[in-house]
């Protein structure tokens, strides 16, 4: 009760769409609690952070469209002017519901299907396998250390290498470093 208090009290809304949240969706019991918790729409904003921009989520949340999107393709700037947009529209008192219909027309929606939670499961099972890799943006001409976290344990016999491409330039492997059973690490190369 206390939770959702506050929520209901909160001026902006940010649900991180990870597999493992996307997958909790088919459970009734958390589906419930987040359409409850979800409102109003004009404070959500989705984040997705791992899992596909799918037009089907509308299937669980009704609001779906009416929600802010956010992608960690996005520009730091971007996050932050969502966030204040939210938040403003809050402090004034106004939806601007409409305004949220005409962004998500001019967007282009990536078309997958999971009309079932149990066909929905091959997908989030993939996903599951991807890895997580810190930090998330390389500057050009910055040499960084790169950690790519597994979500498997690692063979110490195999040799691991990571591919880095860019536009300008053919893509380029190098050895990477196994830091411990889940992590390995890499330096960044100079790709302009």
């Amino acid at each position: 009760m206390a939770e959702q208090v506050l929520f209901k009290n909160s001026k902006c809304i940010i649900i991180l769409l990870s597999s493992e949240l996307v997958q909790s969706f088919c459970i009734p019991a958390v589906l419930q609690s987040l359409q409850n918790i979800l409102q109003p729409p004009s404070k959500v904003v989705k984040f997705f952070c791992g899992v596909s921009a799918c037009e089907n989520y509308d299937e669980f949340f009704k609001d779906w469209s009416q929600w802010k999107e956010l992608t960690y393709d996005d520009e730091p700037e971007t996050y932050v002017d969502a966030v204040i947009k939210v938040i403003s529209e809050a402090d004034s008192g106004c939806d601007s519901v409409a305004d949220a219909k005409m962004e998500d027309a001019g967007r282009l929606q990536v078309s997958c299907t999971f009309p079932a939670c149990q066909a929905y499961e091959t997908l989030v099972t993939r996903l599951e396998n991807l890895v997580a890799v810190q930090p998330d943006r390389i500057r050009c001409g910055v040499q960084t250390t790169i950690f790519i976290i597994l979500k498997c344990k690692l063979d110490r016999q195999i040799k691991m290498e990571v591919e880095f491409s860019s536009k300008s330039c053919q893509p380029l492997r190098l050895s990477a470093s196994i830091e411990n059973e889940y992590t390995v690490s890499v330096y960044t190369p100079d790709i302009k």
